[in-house]
């Protein structure tokens, strides 16, 4: 079973419902209501696995942690539930153990560690930022 279909099945095992909705200006949003929760995923603006797993990820994250903002939200509660989701998608796909492994394999550069990981650059620098706020690296 590859990553993504792992990560898949690991959310609808809670009870999110997963969509392909091609319309949606995102990669991927999360969106909960008295019916449940769903992430829809736009296949359209994921260009690679590892973009959509990070966007399945973080959407899962704002669903798990509850860091769902209404439209319009002040940006300091944007940037707090983007934070928390970020901080659960990280948790999820780097976990520390991990990322620490690879480091001392010498796997230092975030390019040789988005390739070992099959994550983004950009995914990389973040959970590097996140460990060092909470002193872990």
């Amino acid at each position: 079973m590859s990553d993504i279909e792992q990560l898949y099945n690991e959310v609808m095992a809670q009870g999110i419902m997963l969509f392909n909705y091609a319309a949606a200006g995102t990669p991927a949003t999360a969106v909960q209501n008295l019916y449940g929760s769903a992430i829809f995923v736009n296949e359209r603006l994921v260009r690679t696995t590892a973009e959509e797993k990070y966007a399945v990820a973080h959407e899962a994250g704002h669903i798990a942690t509850g860091s769902m903002h209404p439209v319009g939200s002040p940006w300091e509660v944007i940037a707090q539930d983007e934070y928390r989701a970020d901080k659960y998608a990280v948790r999820r796909l780097l976990p520390l153990e991990h990322l620490l492994e690879a480091l001392r394999d010498g796997d230092v550069e975030p390019w040789q560690l988005a390739e070992r990981f099959n994550q983004t650059e950009a995914f990389v620098r973040r959970a590097i930022y996140i460990y060092r706020c909470e002193g872990k690296i």
